[in-house]
C-alpha cells in the first residue's frame, strides 16, 4: 500500500515546481508556447509509463505529469483570462469550471470501469495530443508581445484573434497597440513611496487570496475525499457533487455579475459554514443519507461558487505584469492546504474528536468571510494594468 499510495502522492509533489516554474516561462517563452510544451511532457511521460515495467520509472512519471499538468492548467488559464474581453471573461470561467467539474464525474466512472493503469497512461497520452490542436491553431496572447515590447508582434496578435471571430471591419491596430502598450509600461511606479504602497496593497491582496484558495483545498478533503463514510457508494458522492460543482459555477458566474466577485466569495463561505453546521448532526433522513450528507452536499456546493469567485476575482485583479507570479502563488497555496489537511485532520479525527476536523473548517470559513469583505471590489473595474488603477481599486464600489 505504501508503494501505491507514494505513486499517488509524487503527481502533487511535481504540482508545485510546475506552478513556480510556469511564471518564469511563460515570461521567456509566452503563453501559448508553454502549454504545448507541458502538452508534450504529458504525452512523452504516459508513454514511457505506459511502456515502462519499472516502478522507479513510473515514479518518474507521476512527478513530470503533476508538473507539466498543474504548470499548463494554470497557463491556460492565464491566457484565457489574456484573449477573452471583459464581458465575456465570466462565461469563459463559468465553462472552464463546469468542464472540471464533469471531469470530476466521468473519470472516476472510468475508473472503475477499466482498472489498468497503462491503458489510463495511454488515455492521458492521446488526450494531451488531442487538446493541444486547439492551442496549435490560436494566436500567442497579445499582452505577452506588448510586455516584451515587440509592437509588430502584438499587432499580428490582435489581426489573428479578429480574423477567428469574423471580424473585418477596419480597425486601428496600431492605435490599439499604441494604447495597450503604453499602459503596460507603466505597469511599475516610478515614485518609492507609490511603489512601496503599491507592492504592499498587492502582497495583502496576494496573501488574503491565497488563503481562501488553501481554506477552499483543505474542505474538499473534508467532503470530496471522504463520500466513503458519508454514502453507500463512493461514486454517487462523486457525481452528485460533479452536478452541484456545475451549478454552483453557474450561479456564481450570475452572482459575480450582480454583486461582484468580493459579496460573492462571502456568500460563498457563509453558506458553507451555515450548512457545514449541519454535518454535526447525523440523523437518517430518508433511506441512506442522513442530515450530515445533505449538510456537507450543500456546504461543499457553496465553497464551489466561493472558489469560483476567488479565480476570477484573481484573473481580474491583478495587473498585466504580475498575473502569472500571483496567480501561481495562489494557485499553489490550495496545494498546501490538499497536503496539509489529509493530515491534521486524520490526526484531528484519531487523538481528539471526529468532528474536530469540520470544527475546524467551521472557524476557516468564518475567518475567510472576513478576508474576502477585506479585498477590494472588482464589478465595474477591467483588469488593472497600471499603478493609478492599483490604487483606485482600493476604494468600494
Amino acid at each position: 500500500p505504501s508503494k501505491i499510495d507514494l505513486v499517488f502522492s509524487i503527481f502533487f509533489a511535481g504540482a508545485p515546481i510546475g506552478l513556480f516554474s510556469s511564471s518564469y516561462l511563460i515570461g521567456a517563452f509566452g503563453r501559448r508556447s508553454t502549454i504545448l510544451g507541458c502538452s508534450f511532457i504529458i504525452f512523452v511521460s504516459s508513454v514511457i509509463g505506459a511502456l515502462g515495467k519499472n516502478y522507479y520509472a513510473l515514479l518518474v512519471v507521476r512527478f513530470l505529469q503533476g508538473a507539466s499538468m498543474y504548470s499548463g492548467h494554470v497557463v491556460n488559464c492565464i491566457y484565457l483570462a489574456e484573449i477573452f474581453p471583459a464581458r465575456k471573461r465570466n462565461t469563459s470561467n463559468c465553462l472552464i469550471m463546469s468542464a472540471m467539474a464533469m471531469s470530476l464525474a466521468i473519470f472516476p466512472g472510468i475508473a472503475y470501469i477499466i482498472t489498468s493503469w497503462q491503458v489510463h497512461l495511454w488515455t492521458y497520452a492521446a488526450l494531451s495530443l488531442v487538446l493541444a490542436i486547439p492551442t496549435v491553431l490560436a494566436p500567442e496572447s497579445p499582452i505577452h508581445h506588448l510586455l516584451k515590447g515587440d509592437t509588430a508582434a502584438a499587432k499580428a496578435s490582435f489581426e489573428a484573434f479578429a480574423r477567428m471571430n469574423g471580424n473585418t471591419e477596419d480597425i486601428d491596430f496600431d492605435g490599439l497597440v499604441k494604447e495597450s502598450h503604453a499602459e503596460v509600461a507603466k505597469s511599475e511606479p516610478d515614485s518609492p513611496d507609490q511603489k512601496l504602497k503599491w507592492n504592499t496593497v498587492l502582497v495583502l491582496e496576494t496573501l488574503g487570496s491565497a488563503g481562501l484558495s488553501i481554506t477552499s483545498a483543505m474542505s474538499y478533503h473534508v467532503y470530496n475525499f471522504n463520500w466513503a463514510s458519508l454514502l453507500p457508494d463512493p461514486y454517487i458522492g462523486y457525481v452528485i457533487s460533479a452536478i452541484a460543482e456545475i451549478i454552483a459555477t453557474n450561479v456564481s458566474a450570475l452572482l459575480v455579475d450582480k454583486i461582484g466577485r468580493r459579496f460573492t466569495i462571502a456568500g460563498g463561505l457563509i453558506g458553507a459554514l451555515l450548512f457545514g453546521i449541519l454535518g454535526f448532526f447525523d440523523v437518517t433522513v430518508a433511506g441512506d443519507w442522513t442530515v450530515k450528507s445533505v449538510g456537507l452536499l450543500a456546504s461543499k456546493t457553496h465553497v464551489d461558487v466561493a472558489y469560483v469567485g476567488i479565480c476570477l476575482w484573481v484573473k481580474e485583479i491583478l495587473p498585466a505584469t504580475h498575473l502569472g507570479k500571483v496567480f501561481n502563488i495562489v494557485t499553489g497555496s490550495s496545494l498546501s492546504g490538499a497536503f496539509v489537511a489529509p493530515l491534521a485532520f486524520g490526526w484531528l479525527s484519531l487523538h481528539v474528536n471526529p468532528n474536530a476536523p469540520l470544527t475546524v473548517m467551521m472557524v476557516l470559513f468564518a475567518v475567510g468571510t472576513v478576508i474576502s469583505l477585506a479585498l477590494p471590489e472588482t464589478k465595474g473595474i477591467p483588469r488593472a494594468l497600471t499603478e493609478e488603477d492599483v490604487l483606485k481599486r482600493r476604494s468600494r464600489q
